[in-house]
């Protein structure tokens, strides 16, 4: 999407320039450009062949200019491809792209030139008041090229992939290392000289390759298949040489067959084999052998293996990050990502209330991205915006930075105890309340989970320190230093693809003004999330909201996405 709305900006840029360039009345002109060839050895502009056939291909020549300060004035010569020789007048003046300001107005005969490229010719009427542009995509000398091979068969060219027997394919003059590859034949080289308008032919016979595999290689080398997402699946690759069929076959570590499956005909060079999650589930935690026995049509074989772990406690949990860390919607839990994953979703909501007298429409809006490290770390940035239906209105918006450390359990201890610590930073604007419970300032909390045995249920608590240069409140912001705590509090399901919670949080005074639980609302959500076995792709949906201490409240419901990868 990036890509294309850069490529549409350019577009609208580039014909602007053009309709100015051919609007302006001090726009250079050019004469008719001719194209030359450059003879071996030959690098004297006076001596340079003017090329006659007129079916020869042009170059195309964009012309601008635009009236500018004398500091300013120069002539700017660029071609495609660059570094080609510039001479002015017979005269050699440098390599493209080039920059000349030491002409006078007059007029002059360009000339840019590049091995294996036509020469192009022009006069321009060049104005020393202006700067202006002169842009020439050179036409390269060609002669063609005839492929006989006995099968079909893909060939490289200089980068370029070819589908071969052809004939008459215009290559670029010059010397060629050509390799011709077709599955189940031994690969060719052969060596190739084109020369300008003249066709080189060359007749290749492939020969039969024996059988042999190689270059197997696991997507990932640890799995869990009860966990939702790209973590659940086993996938791999393999490389072979010719057709064939062959056996999959997974085993423990002491040799006891668990899995097998039998492979298709093989038609391509490489393999890729995909084992859901569902098919390994009732796989116990430890270190597993792949095995694959392939075999060829002449009866040769070739063995293949590879390791991976099951590892139960490697999961993806779809976490929102409000809060400026991951967690449900209003605690931050102990959850990590894997490392070499990123997540990055989005959602929205909607209520309606009063404000100012007036019912409105609000949408909160959120974007966040997660990103884990090594050692256990985790990094989430966010940001969040509360749309109006009023356009006079100022969009009050948050952006949230935080970075989390799982610190129990340890990789070889066993517990059903979870902590973690994290510190964030917020900033925002227009924001007189503390909605989402995430008030601009710096933050530091410890989340605390606790499994509840023999069930996929975890009991979160997480006491949080926060200071801030502003003191919230609805009606009023006060500057200076203040410090306060929140406590924050969830009860999360975990299953698989699919999960859901439910959190809150209170918030105290400021510490200055007594530790009792101040006059801002009381937030809540619950929130569900899914992802289908052995995609990244996580579907939410969202209830929230906060009540105030007068009796007042609102809720939001919405829905969201994000993309695990």
């Amino acid at each position: 999407m990036i890509r294309k709305v850069i490529c549409l900006a350019s577009c609208l840029v580039f014909f602007t320039l053009v309709s100015c360039a051919s609007s302006s009345g001090d726009a250079f002109t050019t004469a008719a450009g001719s194209v030359t060839k450059k003879e071996d050895g030959d690098s004297s502009p006076a001596h340079r062949q003017t090329e006659k056939d007129a079916s020869a291909a042009q170059p195309y020549v964009l012309s601008l200019s635009r009236d500018s300060d004398e500091t300013d004035a120069g002539l700017i010569i660029e071609s495609d491809p660059d570094h080609a020789k510039v001479y002015v007048n017979g005269r050699f003046e440098g390599h493209t792209p080039l920059i000349l300001t030491d002409l006078s107005t007059d007029r002059y005969l360009i000339e840019v030139e590049k091995q294996k490229y036509y020469t192009y010719n022009t006069y321009i009427h060049y104005s020393s008041s202006s700067r202006q542009t002169l842009f020439i995509n050179l036409t390269p000398i060609t002669g063609y090229l005839s492929l006989e091979v006995n099968v079909p068969a893909a060939v490289f060219l200089e980068g370029d992939e070819y589908t071969a027997p052809f004939q008459l394919v215009p290559v670029p003059v010059g010397d060629y290392r050509i390799t011709v590859r077709a599955f189940g034949f031994k690969h060719a080289t052969v060596s190739a000289r084109i020369q300008e308008n003249e066709e080189t032919s060359i007749a290749v016979n492939l020969e039969k390759a024996a059988f042999s595999a190689g270059d197997v290689r696991l997507e990932r080398n640890t799995i869990n298949p009860s966990s939702g997402g790209p973590v659940s699946s086993l996938e791999m690759t393999y490389t072979v040489n010719a057709p064939g069929t062959g056996t999959l076959r997974i085993l423990q570590e002491e040799g006891t067959e668990v899995y097998r499956r039998t492979l298709g005909d093989f038609s391509s060079w490489t393999q890729r084999e995909q084992i859901s999650g569902t098919e390994l589930k009732d796989l116990d935690d430890g270190i597993y052998r792949i095995s694959l026995d392939l075999e060829g049509e002449n009866g040769e074989s070739s063995t293949l293996s590879s390791s991976f772990r099951i590892d139960s406690s490697l999961k993806v949990l779809p976490r929102t990050s409000l809060q400026g860390v991951s967690g449900l919607l209003f605690n931050p839990d102990t959850s990590i990502l894997p490392e070499g994953m990123i997540s990055a979703g989005s959602f929205i909501a909607a209520h309606q209330g009063n404000y100012q007298d007036r019912q409105l429409l609000f949408l909160p809006v959120h974007w966040s991205v997660r990103v884990p490290f090594p050692n256990a770390f985790e990094m989430s940035i966010s940001a969040t915006g509360v749309f109006l239906n009023d356009p006079e209105l100022a969009v009050p918006f948050l952006f949230s930075a935080g970075i989390k450390k799982r610190l129990l359990p340890l990789p070889a201890m066993a517990s059903p105890f979870r902590a973690a610590a994290f510190v964030s930073a917020t900033y925002g604007d227009n924001t007189d309340g503390d909605f989402f419970a995430n008030y601009p300032g710096v933050h530091a909390g410890t989340p605390l989970e606790l499994s509840v045995p023999g069930l996929p249920l975890s009991v979160g608590i997480t006491p949080q320190l926060s200071l801030s240069w502003r003191y919230p409140r609805y009606s009023s912001s006060s500057y200076g230093l203040y410090s306060w705590a929140y406590l924050k509090a969830s009860l999360s399901f975990d299953k698989g693809p699919f999960s859901a919670g439910v959190s809150g949080s209170l918030r105290t005074e400021a510490f200055s003004e007594g530790f009792a639980l101040g006059p801002q609302p009381f937030a809540a959500g619950a929130e569900v999330h899914f992802i289908p076995f052995s995609t990244g792709v996580a579907v939410s949906a969202y209830m929230f909201g906060e009540a105030d201490t007068d009796g007042s409240f609102y809720i939001n419901g919405g829905a969201g996405a994000s993309l695990i990868f």
